[in-house]
C-alpha cells in the first residue's frame, strides 16, 4: 500500500467481505476511510485509532461489524464525521466520543 494515501473509498455495494484489515493502520496520512455498505465482519481493531491521527471521516455503516465500539475512537482528535450505523455492535456508546469536537 502507498503510505501517502489520504483517501480510501470502497463504499456502496462493492460487497467486500472479511474483517477490517489491520494493515490500514500503517497509512498514517489517511484522512478518509469509507467502507460503508459492504459485507465486512468482525471487530474494529482498537489500536487502529491511535495510529490514524489524521483521520477526519470514518464511515463503516451497513456492514456486520460486531463487539463494542472501541473507546479509542475518542482519541481521534481530527475526526469530524463518524458513521457506524446498521452494524451488529453491542454494549454502550463509549463516553470518549464526547471528547470529539
Amino acid at each position: 500500500m502507498k503510505k501517502d494515501l489520504q483517501s480510501l473509498r470502497l463504499h456502496d455495494g462493492n460487497e467486500i467481505t472479511g474483517t477490517f484489515p489491520p494493515e490500514i493502520g500503517v497509512l498514517s496520512k489517511l484522512r478518509i476511510i469509507s467502507l460503508g455498505n459492504n459485507q465486512m465482519t468482525g471487530t474494529i481493531p482498537t489500536h487502529l485509532f491511535s495510529q490514524l491521527t489524521s483521520l477526519e471521516l470514518l464511515s463503516l455503516y451497513n456492514n456486520h461489524f460486531s463487539s463494542t465500539i472501541p473507546i479509542t475512537v475518542g482519541s481521534m482528535t481530527n475526526l469530524a464525521a463518524l458513521y457506524l450505523d446498521n452494524n451488529d455492535f453491542s454494549g454502550q456508546i463509549p463516553t470518549s466520543l464526547s471528547q470529539l469536537e
